[in-house]
């Protein structure tokens, strides 16, 4: 689950307990080889995973905080400690990342410089931020998109943008995609005219889902049941 697509488009982040314990994984489609991360520690329950703009660095948010992994080290970097979840979390530039805390009843969007472990809280009235090398998004208080000075009306057809700690809006490149709002498995994808395009029943129901160009990647419930028997066995 939370599949995430590098900017390249060449990697796939993931997360996948086929170890038995949650653990992150990366799938190089160049080369083919998929290797798993060894965390620093175990138990920790992941809820986004957020590629940097030069595909270098990987931004994990977990129930204890958020991760930085850099790929060129091959080890995690920074390990952040927060008072309250992490919502939306992203990376605003190569040294520092955002995130949200639902505290007294609102949302508070906050950056956080990796080097001097500074916090800087943004102005009350945004509830989120999210940045790219083509664009920068402020979210207010009513999860309204504004995009340098505009309002982006045609972003109320989405369904609530933050969903189980993730901002379930994605930016790729001039492009804006969400869910559909009144449809749960489809995509709207909004192009720089925010003309939108629907992706029909392409997700599962508001699952996880990564974009980049023409690539989508998905996490689909095989099942939303288990069931439990007992058999007897004969003598």
């Amino acid at each position: 689950y939370l599949p995430a697509l590098s900017h390249s488009g060449d990697q796939l982040a993931f997360i996948s307990k086929r170890t038995g314990e949650s653990q992150l994984w990366i799938k190089n489609y160049s080369s083919g080889e998929l290797v798993g991360i060894e965390l620093p520690d175990q138990g920790r329950r992941f809820h986004d995973l957020v590629w940097s703009a030069d595909d270098q660095h990987l931004l994990a948010s977990t129930n204890t905080g958020l991760l930085v992994y850099s790929l060129p080290d091959g080890e995690f970097t920074h390990r952040i400690s927060l008072p309250l979840p992490a919502y939306a979390t992203s990376w605003v530039d190569a040294t520092t990342v955002a995130f949200s805390h639902y505290e007294d009843g609102r949302w508070r969007a906050y950056h956080y410089a990796l080097a001097s472990g500074a916090t800087v809280a943004l102005d009350e009235r945004w509830a989120a931020t999210v940045t790219s090398t083509d664009q920068q998004l402020f979210i207010d208080q009513s999860l309204t998109v504004h995009r340098d000075g505009e309002t982006l009306n045609e972003l109320a057809s989405c369904a609530p943008l933050i969903w189980r700690y993730q901002l379930r809006l994605r930016i790729d490149r001039d492009r804006l995609v969400c869910h559909a709002g009144d449809a749960a498995n489809d995509l709207l994808v909004f192009g720089a005219d925010m003309t939108a395009t629907r992706l029909p029943d392409v997700v599962s129901r508001y699952e996880f889902f990564s974009v980049r160009d023409d690539a989508l990647a998905t996490t689909l419930v095989a099942s939303a049941y288990s069931d439990i028997m007992r058999t007897q066995r004969a003598h």
